[in-house]
């Protein structure tokens, strides 16, 4: 049951005629994403209706928390990327576990659900797990209490700076694992760089068209999605690094076929911070690799709305937030290169005036 391929009327609106089950439905409206995104609504609303009919669920008071989620989970599952899949099942099955297997019904104290899990896992967490509880229990036309979440502490993520990317680069060189790592300080995600096929490289034109990500589905299994996190993630980045150029142009045009990263996609990580730990450098894992990126682009006065383009984010407010995070490590840094300097001359200060006042007693004059 595939979505019919919208097209735009005279007046400039999109349109799609949705059959299901016989009926005609017609979707109209001013963009072309809203329309394929109205569709696929409706469409998960009626498959979701044959679930629900098919596996005779009982309605939402009735149902336990654990029926709840797994309702919401397969009414949106046409919709939903694996990813997101996966982490939907992840909350299901692990959090609220004194709770899964109760009835709505007899769940009287949200409130008491969210504090039974402090200390169980983060705050974060937390949040994500309310949110999906939440979420569903509006799709089952179910009051949504009012709760108080634990405040998230921002993690910090460690980043290499201008200077120890250079090098980091130098110590890629020549390694098995140089062109996904250098991928990564171009700013591209983990889930792109294992999605990135030789025909999306054009050396020709120093241009790589990142398209489309790998992601773990609910059991664990990599998958191909066709779209990335986000509408802005589909971009055109230049290769700015001569490295990864050379490393790319290394490789054989008769091996120029299929993913470019034919390495594990969790071995990255384990190989960044190996090489970060013999350069005494922070331990960035690979998404560190994409806050470099960010903070080489802060260090050579890139505006925060061009690095928003070539990296991809989704929004103004998430660039804005890294390069606020790298200003105040850079601030951090120089308070503690000003203290250091104090410290270390702190004893020579000291020997000076020793000197003087020997001076002065033994001279009568300074």
């Amino acid at each position: 049951m595939k979505i019919p391929e919208p097209k735009q009327l005279p007046s400039g609106h999109w349109f799609i005629r949705l059959r299901l089950g016989g009926e005609s439905i017609p979707i109209t409206t001013a963009s072309r994403r809203e329309c394929v995104s109205q569709a696929q609504m409706i469409k998960a609303e009626y498959l979701a209706g044959r679930e629900v009919q098919r596996r005779k669920l009982p309605p939402a008071p009735d149902q336990t928390l654990r029926e709840l989620l797994t309702s919401y989970i397969e009414k949106y599952r046409p919709v939903l990327s694996p990813v997101t899949i996966r982490g939907y099942c992840m909350i299901r099955d692990n959090r609220f576990a004194g709770y899964m297997d109760r009835k709505l019904r007899e769940i009287k104290d949200w409130q008491k659900v969210i504090n039974d899990e402090i200390g169980v896992c983060s705050a974060k967490s937390i949040k994500n797990a309310w949110s999906l509880v939440r979420a569903a229990l509006v799709s089952a036309k179910q009051p949504a209490p009012e709760v108080t979440l634990p405040q998230i502490v921002p993690k910090e993520r460690p980043f290499l700076t201008a200077d120890e990317i250079r090098r980091f680069v130098a110590a890629v060189h020549g390694s098995t694992y140089e062109i996904p790592i250098l991928l990564g300080l171009h700013g591209l995600r983990r889930s792109e760089i294992a999605a990135l096929t030789w025909e999306r490289v054009d050396l020709k034109a120093g241009v790589i068209r990142v398209e489309g990500a790998v992601v773990p589905d609910e059991t664990g299994k990599y998958v191909y999605k066709q779209t990335n996190k986000n509408a802005a993630s589909r971009r055109s980045v230049p290769i700015m690094i001569p490295e990864l150029r050379t490393a790319l142009e290394a490789v054989s045009e008769s091996d120029r076929t299929g993913p470019v990263m034919t390495c594990n996609i969790k071995t990255i990580y384990k190989v960044v911070n190996r090489i970060c730990e013999q350069e005494g450098l922070p331990l960035i894992g690979t998404h560190g690799l994409r806050h470099s990126f960010a903070s080489l682009g802060h260090f050579v006065g890139v505006p925060s709305d061009e690095m928003q383009v070539l990296g991809g984010w989704s929004d103004a407010g998430t660039m804005k937030k890294i390069y606020t995070h790298i200003e105040q490590a850079g601030l951090l840094r120089a308070q503690n290169a000003m203290a250091a300097f104090f410290q270390n001359s702190a004893p020579s200060v000291d020997n000076s005036v020793e000197d003087v006042n020997k001076n002065v007693n033994e001279t009568g004059k300074p």
